[in-house]
């Protein structure tokens, strides 16, 4: 596969972000052989599939990636980027990162574990909470599907006897 052809090499966007002790902790190729080694005590066989869900799952394991696959400097000066699939673009499990990148960045469809289509954030601000009450039964009767909405309710400063909000 061509490194030009990847999206992952036309935009690089990191999975986790990490502190710049851990990026100068250990060199991008260093965290590549950490991750394959706890990608190969958790897939049988490392394939597009099995990393994207095994990465999906683990956050130490995004964070490795992250860290294996970020643009690096080399050169005296430092000047110059390069990444692991220019330096080394006969690595199986970098050539699959790069494929599967996008996928990666993608967020997990909510539909089947998020019971809830609307999620309204309501500060409350030097409110009265039957004032808020009022008017959260009053959207409630408009809705069609009242139970796929989830309502929180944040004081934020000032809220009076914001207790009947909270129980309607």
């Amino acid at each position: 596969e061509d490194a030009s052809t990847l999206p992952y090499e036309k935009v690089w966007l990191p999975l986790t972000t990490c502190s710049r002790a851990e990026l100068d902790r250990a060199t991008p190729k260093e965290r590549y052989e950490q991750l394959v080694r706890a990608l190969e005590r958790k897939l049988y066989v490392i394939n597009d599939d099995g990393v994207v869900v095994t990465l999906r799952r683990n956050q130490a394991l995004r964070r490795l990636a992250s860290l294996a696959m970020r643009p690096y400097s080399i050169g005296h000066n430092g000047n110059s980027t390069t990444t692991l699939l220019k330096e080394y673009p006969e690595l199986n499990v970098v050539k699959c990162l790069a494929r599967v990148w996008p996928m990666l960045l993608q967020l997990p469809p909510l539909k089947d574990t998020y019971p809830y289509q609307i999620s309204l954030i309501l500060p409350a601000f030097r409110e009265e909470g039957d004032e808020i009450s009022r008017k959260l039964r009053l959207a409630r009767d408009a809705c069609v599907d009242p139970k796929r909405i989830e309502v929180i309710l944040v004081d934020a400063g000032g809220g009076q006897n914001l207790d009947p909000a909270v129980n309607s």
